[in-house]
């Protein structure tokens, strides 16, 4: 089975207080570290999500931050429900506008196709708040074929 994110695999998302813990984006791909997915994954792939908070509190240097993760097959099935799925927790001072990147990886679910929702939540355990953001993708049949590209 096969999943695609409608759209891109790039949600930007607009902050809605401008003190408020924010999600700025969310990342779904194939590798740790690695650009925006095609939106090609086949149930039992390897999802990585990332996620990149700003405005987040620290005490006297020290944040912590964790991310708990939901995906839902559809007609709003869960298939994941994972609390603690990435966190991140540093003592170091940083620049408030950069932004913290959660990480959590997940095999897929194979399920029926259709449109699925994955949403992140991410707790700010200093400041005790929380922002949630979703993305939509779509679980289909089988890849589509890449053409290959003659030189």
């Amino acid at each position: 089975m096969l999943k695609r994110l409608m759209g891109a695999a790039v949600l930007l998302l607009v902050p809605v207080c401008g003190d408020a813990l924010t999600l700025d984006r969310i990342i779904v791909s194939r590798t740790q570290d690695g650009p925006p997915a095609d939106g090609q994954f086949i149930g039992g792939d390897r999802v990585f999500i990332r996620v990149e908070a700003t405005n987040f509190e620290r005490k006297e240097g020290t944040a912590d931050l964790s991310q708990d993760v939901v995906i839902e097959a559809p007609f709003g099935i869960t298939m994941v429900n994972q609390k603690n799925a990435g966190g991140v927790s540093f003592e170091r001072p940083l620049d408030p506008s950069s932004p913290a990147t959660l990480t959590s990886v997940f095999q897929f679910p194979n399920g029926p196709q259709g449109t699925w929702k994955i949403r992140i939540t991410v707790n700010d355990k200093v400041a005790g708040s929380a922002a949630t953001q979703s993305a939509t993708v779509e679980l289909m049949k089988n890849r589509t074929p890449v053409p290959l590209v003659q030189p």
